[in-house]
């Protein structure tokens, strides 16, 4: 998540009424999820609720908090080199991470200007070795930071939230990690934090994690249910139920739309995802994924997943 200089807060979701949560679309968009948990469930065999383990595998892979920096220094440094090999960084570029006990989100990027970065990452959220090489790269490397790093004109410098432009750029920052490391990111994530956090492995990591892309379109749900004057606990039981949030999980998804700021940004990952992988996919090159760096673009100008932004990145030295 990029936390812009020029900050609007987030006007509400639009939506049809609680009833387009509950009607025809939802029984489509439903379906959809029950495919995403057959798959999940056949990746996490076992007695119980898939949910519930969804959570133990999740547990067990979760980074230990006291190697939770030194992991992210491994990969950011791993995946900076990466970067550098695909478009020019500053020499003084440079990004400090911190961590906090708790928040509503993941992680947050924050540009301090110099071609530096902050990036803050939440112990609560109990992320796994996995996750994390997605968080580092969504919000660094080259992601966020490389994003404004490449900014070529006076307008790349501000990013509103909730803006046609976000959407593209959370959407890139999520495809970071593939565009770097290839359909193997996985096994490039197990050899980077070799000896640094229990041992896993890197093909399953990418099979859960494509198993549960579908599902993010759950927070949609949500942020509409709470729209239209579901109380918060109606929205978290429908977190629980479709996107197999465990209750601690749920309540800071349930936190985060209710933030005047950040409550529409879902969309942003959910939609611009979508646009962005069938961009993607038509040609799966790190070179045209450079080509999403510097100056901004609009979902409408990703529309043809054959055509290139016809970027050209550069940066000041």
């Amino acid at each position: 998540m990029d936390r812009a200089a020029a900050r609007r807060p987030a006007r509400p979701v639009p939506a049809g009424g609680r009833s387009d949560v509950r009607g025809a679309a939802a029984a489509r968009r439903e379906d959809g999820y029950r495919r995403a948990h057959g798959e999940l469930a056949a990746l996490l065999p076992g007695p119980g609720p898939l949910a519930e383990r969804l959570r133990a595998h999740r547990a067990a892979g979760a980074v230990p908090p006291g190697r939770l920096l030194p992991a992210v220094h491994a990969l950011s440094a791993a995946l900076r080199e990466r970067t550098r090999a695909l478009v020019p960084l500053p020499a003084a570029e440079h990004v400090a991470y911190r961590v906090v006990a708790d928040a509503p989100w993941t992680a947050l990027h924050q540009y301090l200007g110099g071609f530096r970065s902050r990036v803050t990452l939440n112990a609560a959220a109990g992320l796994t070795a996995a996750q994390l090489a997605h968080v580092v790269a969504h919000e660094a490397y080259p992601g966020h930071h490389t994003e404004r790093c490449a900014a070529t004109d006076p307008v790349s410098a501000v990013l509103l939230t909730c803006s046609p432009q976000a959407t593209v750029t959370e959407a890139a920052a999520d495809l970071g990690l593939v565009a770097l490391a290839g359909p193997r990111w996985g096994a490039f994530a197990a050899a980077v934090l070799d000896g640094l956090v229990p041992a896993f492995d890197g093909g399953e990591a990418e099979r859960v994690h494509a198993a549960l892309v579908p599902l993010g379109r759950v927070r949609l749900d949500a942020a509409a249910l709470r729209h239209d004057g579901a109380p918060d606990a109606e929205v978290a039981a429908h977190l629980r139920r479709w996107a197999l949030l465990d209750g601690p999980r749920a309540a800071r998804a349930v936190r985060m739309l209710r933030h005047p700021l950040w409550r529409a940004y879902p969309a942003t990952y959910v939609e611009g995802g979508e646009l962005l992988r069938r961009w993607w996919e038509a040609d799966p090159r790190p070179a045209r994924f450079a080509t999403l760096l510097g100056a901004p673009l609009m979902p409408s100008d990703l529309a043809n997943p054959v055509v290139d932004s016809r970027q050209t990145v550069s940066v000041g030295r």
